[in-house]
């Protein structure tokens, strides 16, 4: 080392000449001066060695630090390139930086995306969206529509975070390709509703047993009634008799049409209040005569049960699904019982309930449905499995009818329990969570329904079937109004854009030849935008478009009505037109 030598060299010489002087004059200034030369020099030498030593560490752990760096660097960008999304990092939106996988799921080319405002990675209608997370420096994931370099469109998963970048703050966005997920997301949901059809197909020919009978019995009993009142000379109240009981039967047979058309999807999906009293009442009814008759029903209803909330083709479903099992249960040698109980019931912290997995039911208040019958019962190893798409234990079933129902009890935020026992039976208690009174919704009342009484009009009928129209006429005469009628909606508009001032009301057929009544609205409202409407369908509302129902001046009157209800609507619609015209 060149400073040591140096040193050594420079003491070598101070020390000569300090001998020299110290034998000639022992103790002099000189030899004084030299030593405090020789240690100041010796301190100094002893610094540059530490420094020397101190700069070496450093240069190593530079050294360490920089190859640190390097791998530390090389893993994050084997990461960023590897990432399963496309991630880069953008100032107010402009892209500073990305990595393979955006370019592979937007198709631009790193060099194109580099600059890129990332507002053009998605259409239009979205990009209000996105500019809000972004100026809102949102870390929530949302999804939207992303497009391609070749116009093409994808599901697209978004998620972004502020970071330090290059001595300031940039914004880190994470693009994910969702469609094969939204694919498959949809396709096992045409999966469940596939899965409920086909429930329901195999349970359809039983069902399509119980309406015919009851059907044939109604039928049996108007055509009866129908004789009698001709051939035989009755009293008046006798007559009258006969009379309430062929609109008894017919109402019966109406009800018996509109659960058909609920089972097959035809009434409206959306929520709203059930009868469940009634609807068990109902569905008994109709299986009863089309099952075994060694199964005995037993009905426990309470009285005065509330409504639930809910989709009534579903809960029908329901019910059916769990009568049809508790009689497989039973079997064709065995006399058995099916036993149905509905009651209310209030779920409390200190009187926990269990659902069938063993999880605790929410607290709160329910309607509880059970259904239990004295069949064969299931083993421990059934009843884990028979919530199962496609489990079954019957030889020839599809084994759909369990899986739908739990889907229902969830969609419908209930809960589900069950109790079986080989040899013994099985129970199916239901949990139907109880929703906050509502306020009636406000209608019509008794003292506007009587003064419309003595208010006349004229109707313009517009009706394909010559019976109906000719019935139809006279009630309406019979209520006091003028009665015009049209055999299609042809005529119809024809006749309303002669007579228009002095028609107050149009009474409507959905479904008839050469015009349909929604085409016929719809060139009314071109001729009058305000001419009440009353439209009538043997099919639900929900046929209706949209914005017909949104129509103050249309309603709707399913078939068959009671000429009650018929009153009742047209009071009601010309009342509304009458306080709208006195508003304005």
């Amino acid at each position: 080392m060149q400073s040591q030598v140096t040193v050594n060299r420079y003491h070598h010489t101070l020390s000569g000449t300090a001998s020299d002087q110290q034998v000639g004059q022992p103790g002099s200034d000189a030899g004084k001066i030299a030593n405090q030369a020789l240690m100041r020099l010796s301190a100094k030498n002893d610094e540059l060695l530490a420094t020397e030593e101190m700069l070496r560490v450093q240069i190593v752990e530079y050294q360490i630090c920089r190859q640190l760096l390097k791998e530390s660097d090389e893993r994050f960008r084997a990461l960023h390139e590897a990432s399963f999304g496309g991630i880069f990092v953008h100032d107010d939106g402009i892209i500073l930086e990305c990595n393979q996988g955006l370019s592979e799921i937007t198709g631009y080319s790193m060099r194109e995306l580099i600059g890129m405002n990332a507002i053009e990675l998605v259409p239009q209608e979205h990009r209000f969206e996105m500019n809000e997370n972004i100026r809102n420096n949102s870390t929530d994931s949302y999804e939207i529509e992303g497009v391609r370099k070749d116009g093409s469109r994808y599901h697209l998963k978004i998620r972004g975070k502020s970071i330090s970048y290059n001595g300031g703050t940039a914004r880190v966005s994470d693009f994910r390709d969702i469609t094969e997920r939204k694919r498959a997301e949809d396709e096992r949901s045409k999966m469940e509703q596939q899965l409920h059809h086909a429930q329901k197909l195999e349970s359809l020919g039983l069902l399509a047993g119980g309406i015919a009978h009851d059907f044939n019995n109604i039928l049996t009993l108007i055509l009866g009634h129908c004789f009698l009142a001709r051939e035989s000379a009755e009293s008046k109240e006798n007559s009258q008799k006969r009379f309430d009981s062929i609109e008894n039967a017919a109402n019966r047979a109406a009800d018996l049409c509109r659960l058909m058309l609920t089972y097959a999807g035809k009434s409206t999906l959306e929520q709203t209040r059930i009868n469940l009293r009634r609807l068990v009442d109902e569905n008994v009814m109709m299986l009863q005569s089309a099952i075994r008759k060694n199964v005995a029903f037993e009905l426990e209803l309470e009285p005065d049960i509330p409504l639930i909330t809910g989709d009534i083709a579903q809960i029908q479903q329901i019910i059916m699904n769990l009568i049809i099992n508790a009689a497989d249960a039973i079997g064709k040698h065995n006399n058995g019982t099916i036993r149905l109980s509905l009651s209310q019931s209030v779920i409390a912290a200190r009187f926990e309930q269990f659902d069938y997995s063993g999880a605790c039911i929410p607290h709160g208040e329910y309607c509880c449905l059970e259904v239990s019958d004295t069949g064969c019962g299931m083993d421990e190893t059934a009843q884990k499995r028979i919530f199962e798409p496609f489990f079954t234990t019957k030889p020839a079933g599809r084994g759909l009818g369990m899986s739908a129902v739990l889907g229902i009890i969830k969609a419908h935020k209930g809960a589900l329990h069950l109790s079986s026992e080989p040899g013994v039976g099985t129970t199916f208690t239901l949990f139907f969570p109880l929703p906050a009174a509502q306020a009636s919704a406000a209608g019509i009342t008794q003292e506007e329904t009587d003064r419309f009484a003595w208010l006349s009009g004229t109707v313009l009928l517009v009706e394909d079937e010559e019976v109906l129209r000719v019935i139809g006429t006279e009630i309406l005469q019979l209520m006091g109004f003028s009665v015009v009628t049209a055999a299609n909606g042809r005529d119809a508009l024809e006749i309303y854009a002669r007579r228009q001032s002095e028609i107050n009301v149009v009474l409507l057929d959905l479904i008839m030849p050469v015009m349909g009544g929604s085409e016929v609205y719809q060139a009314l409202r071109t001729l009058s935008p305000t001419v009440p409407v009353i439209i009538c369908s043997g099919y639900d509302k929900k046929e209706l478009e949209n914005r017909i129902m949104l129509d103050e001046n249309t309603r709707f009157l399913q078939k068959p009505y009671k000429t009650s209800d018929l009153r009742g609507l047209l009071a009601e619609i010309l009342l509304t037109v009458d306080s709208i015209g006195e508003s304005s």
